[in-house]
């Protein structure tokens, strides 16, 4: 039986085609929102109150970039000293670092900036390379546009933290 997405995508022009690529990225981040925020974060959050509960959900988070280590390290470049591994690591430290500083407010506007160039980074350093290797690779496209995204979404509470800033 053929791929459906295979169906869809070749029965579709070009736009069409983005369109739901941007439809399956809205998803998947729904979904992930959903989970991390929605259910985890709001269940915590009646018994423990708002901001223990969105520390707690944010540790989660970042703390799964550690449990799927051997998903994340061959996604860095072999080339990026000093290695794979201490990358892999960094990230999820950063995703960890970058969520405390800007849920506590202590450096939240310089974590939010760091936050921003690290998913930045993620393009040209992962997914544009994996992307020219296997073009056809929905999976690919959809990690990247959700990283666009999410480059997308710190830039705007940086933003937001230089609004506040010189209000």
């Amino acid at each position: 039986m053929p791929d459906p997405f295979w169906i869809v995508t070749t029965s579709l022009k070009p736009g069409a085609i983005v369109n739901v690529a941007a439809l399956v990225n809205v998803v998947v981040a729904l979904y992930e929102e959903s989970l991390f925020r929605g259910y985890i974060q709001s269940t915590l959050s009646g018994s423990i109150g708002f901001w223990p509960a969105a520390v707690v959900s944010s540790l989660l988070f970042g703390g799964a970039h550690f449990f799927y280590m051997n998903m994340t390290v061959p996604l860095i470049p072999k080339w990026l000293p000093p290695s794979q591994v201490f990358w892999a690591y960094a990230t999820g430290i950063g995703h960890i670092a970058a969520g405390l500083a800007i849920l506590t407010g202590v450096q939240s506007r310089l974590a939010a900036i760091l936050l921003t160039i690290m998913f930045a980074s993620f393009t040209p350093l992962v997914h544009l390379p994996m992307l020219l290797a296997d073009p056809s690779n929905r999976y690919i496209w959809s990690e990247n546009a959700l990283n666009l995204a999410l480059t997308g979404a710190a830039w705007v509470v940086a933003v937001s933290f230089t609004r506040r800033a010189s209000s």
